[in-house]
């Protein structure tokens, strides 16, 4: 009890600098997370906690828990950047908590450990562990409900190792699979509440992924743990032989097999029970609305096809995990092999290996045959990566014979060989898209030395250091990039200088934009920002409306110079993030609205805060009446 609570302190020590180092000091980054943060505070200011608006306009993208997790927030800290991403910090610290209690079980304190602490180390975890994004809460729930399933396993099943003396004969098909299973019914309560849960937070993806890993993690059980597998198994047995095994064994009566002993009727109770009823009341309120734009697009037709330009190859995801889950991915690819060789050597095989390899393939999988494609995705799995990772670490501090001396060697070198490419390639990036920011080069440093430390620790046969200096200059750098180097690309962001600026000239400011609109405009604005299609109405916008605000790219300077005249001033120029262009805000002074003819064009007025908050609030609650 002492290890593992001193294990977790550990744990939540350095993932908490990790993920709260000056947690609310950036502004919000384009594009989800100004969308989720600025959702969140119109639901508030409405006290609907039903229906999601961006914009004052009806959001479909996702379901309601982020929202409801920064509402809480919001509350308590106040409508912030740190407010926005509170939760996400505290989720990611959970989840590499989890990640320790997953990896103590099914292997051994030392694996949970190195596994808790390569999570927070990886880039793309940070990433999603200090953004306001719904990733946080999808994958600490599913990584629950795996956790409570995991947790829940007869002590046989967890230390069994498969030996042809061990296969068991019996007439029952279930007798192999309710060894392998959870005994208490609770332990069923836990692992599908967690799942329905995870479904408030990005929808079926919540239930269905860790259902399939628990089926493939059962299956796989059965057929090499049946008593024709050590027939099937043999390399004397042909080819065709063992795949009509596999091919039986994949019948739809061996698929509902393996479904049914994992209770879906309490899957189904429930489901029904904790999500469905938000999904019922958010579809009678908008008419169907958001069912429909969330099921229809935000998922089967993301599925069907590549939206918003995000496509890839196949191996889309195998550049995304290895990018995401540096610096560790720089061993992940022996850690599979081995993790592979030990599946394969019936005596080696053991109920963890298998079901990180279930949970790690199955996400992956399954989003490498979508065609929409993002990193964030396969999230869930990085827990899996991570204990895939430390698995193989722990065995070759045991065993250093296990891998070979160029593999350690090339590791600990592309660590430094990373450190100076970010070193080189920063301030030549910085230059031309963030101009005086050249020193952030330096931060290249932390991953530099601490290869070269970690090699020569590997080279005098001190491994243990060896690995430890790898992983705190992996923490250091992670921790370094996320709180210090985004502090200082911070200012380069537009558009919260912009909106400082307009409400500087005015208290009460009609904003609008055109051909250009960045989700953090509406975040900061606080109202309304109107969205003009054509140049016409944009002009039309700034000659008729008092108060009028525009934001234009550059290259349409002279369009509205050549239809105001001398009438247009530009409030402010920004250089637009990481662009080469500029940003303008235009205005019209009052003087020459006061001057225009009674037979100019008909005025375009966007709407006021007020009356987009009733709108909103009509929209909600036009059935309340019922």
């Amino acid at each position: 009890m002492a290890q593992m609570i001193r294990h977790c302190l550990w744990v939540t020590l350095a993932a908490g600098i990790v993920f709260f180092l000056n947690l609310g000091v950036p502004q919000l980054w384009d594009e989800d997370e100004p969308k989720n943060a600025a959702c969140a505070r119109e639901m508030l200011e409405r006290r609907d906690w039903v229906v999601p608006m961006f914009n004052y306009e009806l959001r479909t993208a996702k379901p309601v828990l982020v929202y409801w997790f920064m509402m809480s927030a919001y509350e308590m800290f106040g409508v912030s950047e740190f407010g926005a991403r509170f939760w996400s910090a505290i989720l990611g610290i959970g989840t590499c908590l989890l990640t320790y209690g997953i990896g103590r079980r099914l292997f051994q304190p030392d694996v949970g450990l190195w596994a808790a602490l390569m999570l927070a180390a990886a880039l793309m975890f940070g990433v999603a562990s200090r953004a306001a994004t719904p990733d946080a809460p999808l994958i600490f729930f599913s990584t629950l409900s795996l956790a409570i399933f995991v947790w829940g396993l007869p002590s046989s099943a967890i230390g069994h190792r498969l030996t042809s003396a061990q296969l068991i004969v019996t007439q029952s098909p279930y007798a192999v699979l309710r060894q392998h299973l959870p005994q208490s019914w609770w332990t069923y309560v836990g692992v599908y509440a967690a799942m329905a849960v995870a479904v408030l937070a990005k929808g079926p993806v919540g239930i269905a992924l860790p259902t399939l890993i628990l089926m493939g993690y059962l299956w796989a059980v059965e057929l090499m743990t049946r008593p024709e597998a050590r027939l099937e198994s043999s390399t004397a047995t042909p080819l065709w032989q063992r795949c009509l095994y596999l091919m039986k064994n994949l019948s739809p009566v061996a698929i509902w097999r393996v479904g049914w002993v994992l209770r879906p009727l309490t899957a189904i109770a429930l489901v029904a029970s904790i999500a469905l009823p938000w999904y019922v009341w958010v579809s009678w309120r908008t008419d169907g609305a958001w069912i429909a734009g969330f099921l229809g697009k935000h998922n089967i037709n993301r599925f069907m096809q590549p939206l918003e330009g995000h496509s890839g190859p196949i191996f889309y995801y195998v550049i995304a995990v290895m990018i995401g889950f540096f610096p560790w991915s720089i061993f992940l690819s022996v850690a599979c092999v081995r993790l592979i060789q030990r599946l394969r050597n019936a005596q080696a095989w053991t109920a963890g290996d298998l079901f990180c390899c279930c949970w790690a393939t199955i996400y992956i999988g399954f989003f490498s045959l979508a065609s929409t494609k993002l990193p964030s995705y396969v999230l869930p799995a990085y827990p899996a990566l991570a204990l895939i990772t430390a698995r193989w670490a722990t065995e070759w501090l045991a065993a250093p014979q296990t891998t070979a001396n160029w593999m350690r060697r090339w590791g600990f070198l592309n660590l430094s060989g990373f450190g100076l490419l970010f070193m080189i390639g920063i301030p030549l990036a910085t230059a031309r898209l963030l101009p005086g920011k050249w020193y952030l080069g330096w931060a290249g440093l932390i991953p530099f030395a601490g290869g070269l430390v970690a090699y020569i620790y590997s080279e005098r046969q001190q491994f243990t250091r060896a690995v430890q200096t790898f992983g705190a200059s992996s923490l250091l750098f992670t921790g370094c990039l996320f709180g210090i180097v985004a502090v200082q690309v911070n200012p380069h962001q537009t558009s919260a200088a912009l909106m400082s600026r307009i409400f500087a000239q005015s208290p009460q400011p009609r904003i609008a934009a055109f051909d250009y609109f960045e989700p953090s405009l509406a975040y900061y604005a606080g109202q309304p920002v109107q969205r003009i299609k054509t140049p016409e109405q944009a002009v039309t916008f700034l000659q008729d409306v008092p108060g009028a605000y525009l934001i234009i790219r550059e290259k349409y300077l002279l369009t509205f110079k050549e239809a105001l005249g001398p009438k247009v001033q530009i409030i402010d120029r920004r250089r637009r993030f990481l662009k080469t262009d500029d940003i303008l805000i235009l205005a019209v002074p009052t003087e020459a609205l006061a001057q225009r003819s009674n037979g100019d064009s008909p005025q375009v007025v966007p709407p006021t805060l007020e009356t987009s908050k009733r709108t909103a609030a009509a929209t909600s609650n036009r059935h309340e009446s019922r």
